[in-house]
């Protein structure tokens, strides 16, 4: 099993203006590869590279939570998604849905998804989708640790 070692994560991907932070929920401290109950968050900035300085202005595109179903074992795909924020715009609806279900089904825990974007008008093609969604499980990734080869044996990994 994984434990997802990251407080406070922000990546930039090479070659694009996208920031990603990626933090576990604020109130709880993972205390092992058997805690599930601690949710993911992950915030996508696209269009700016540097939030840094805290002037660029974003606009909230989307945000959602998801969650497998109970009992849903590692080869269930079974995911309840739930609009927390709704966006008007079916592409960027059907993106956050995605990488929240992506999320929720990889890491096995909660999930919730926050994508923002420096205009007001948001639209990204298939392959920066995919683009995207890689990004976003290798920031999670590199700050993964992963349990010892019999539980990955027993896991199937």
């Amino acid at each position: 099993m994984s434990t997802i070692t990251f407080q406070d994560t922000w990546t930039s991907f090479s070659g694009t203006e996208t920031s990603v932070r990626c933090t576990t929920s604020p109130n709880r401290t993972p205390t092992g590869a058997q805690d599930r109950k601690t949710a993911l968050s992950v915030s996508i900035y696209h269009g700016t590279a540097d939030l840094s300085s805290g002037s660029s202005k974003m606009y909230l595109q989307g945000y959602s939570y998801g969650i497998q179903f109970v009992g849903s074992g590692k080869g269930n795909n079974e995911v309840c998604i739930a609009d927390l924020i709704e966006t008007r715009d079916h592409q960027t609806h059907d993106l956050i849905h995605k990488i929240t279900r992506i999320l929720a089904i990889r890491y096995r825990r909660p999930c919730y998804v926050q994508l923002s974007s420096r205009t007001s008008g948001f639209a990204l093609n298939g392959p920066d989708q995919i683009s995207l969604l890689q990004g976003i499980a290798n920031c999670i990734d590199s700050h993964t640790v992963e349990g010892s080869s019999a539980e990955k044996q027993k896991l199937g990994g």
